[in-house]
């Protein structure tokens, strides 16, 4: 994942929960854990060369069902600290999913679900820009960021211990979390979510453990 990563349209700013989830425990929902990897930050120039989702359902990860897909951007020079980074090169995105072709799928994937990512409106800003290409609109999801329930734990839970700030890898490694490829979307949404588990482990701990209390405090309002 990348850190700090501007920001894109966001048509569904400040989404509601449905009223039927907001007395719900955390651990009896389901979620989709969402990660993209973009060829760079500008939402205008760059595009989504690989997203992986991973299923949580009913408090763990469910590694039955899960969804990852190489696409092919409409640009397809592969710049050498992309290649370095993602580990794509030119031939393996040229021969990626139409990302048009893809958006039904995922669609279907993640459908019933809570969405989760770590700085997930830049996920989602790109994810727009596909639905806009194709003349469509993604389907309005309440959505939860991982950054936000981090800075809270940071504000609340911390008790002066060193901490690692924001970024996912750093966070990981703090809590011990198990350790996967990074900048590859499928193993970055499952760093993701073993991080979501950890957090709402935490915040049981405070006390917190209906969804609506967790929406309240991790919603991501801008996408």
């Amino acid at each position: 994942m990348f850190g700090k990563r501007k920001d894109a349209t966001a048509p569904n700013r400040h989404l509601q929960l449905p009223d039927d989830l907001k007395g719900r425990l955390a651990s009896s929902v389901d979620f989709s854990v969402l990660d993209c990897e973009m060829t760079g930050l500008d939402v205008m120039k760059h595009e989504i060369i690989s997203i992986g989702v991973v299923k949580i359902r009913r408090g763990e990860i469910d590694l039955s069902r899960s969804f990852y897909r190489v696409l092919r951007p409409r640009r397809l020079e592969m710049s050498k600290e992309n290649v370095l980074i993602h580990g794509l090169n030119h031939d393996t995105v040229a021969a990626g999913e139409d990302p048009d072709l893809m958006l039904d799928d995922l669609v279907d994937f993640i459908q019933d679900t809570i969405l989760v990512g770590h700085f997930v409106s830049i996920d989602l800003g790109f994810l727009n820009a596909l639905f806009t290409r194709g003349n469509r609109r993604r389907p309005a999801q309440p959505t939860l960021d991982t950054r936000y329930l981090q800075e809270w734990y940071l504000d609340n839970a911390a008790r002066g211990r060193q901490t690692a700030g924001l970024q996912l890898c750093a966070i990981a490694k703090q809590f011990n979390l198990p350790s996967f490829q990074a900048h590859h979307a499928y193993f970055d949404a499952l760093t993701t979510a073993c991080l979501f588990l950890k957090q709402l482990s935490i915040m049981a701990k405070a006390g917190i453990y209906t969804l609506e209390d967790i929406y309240n405090i991790g919603r991501e309002t801008g996408v």
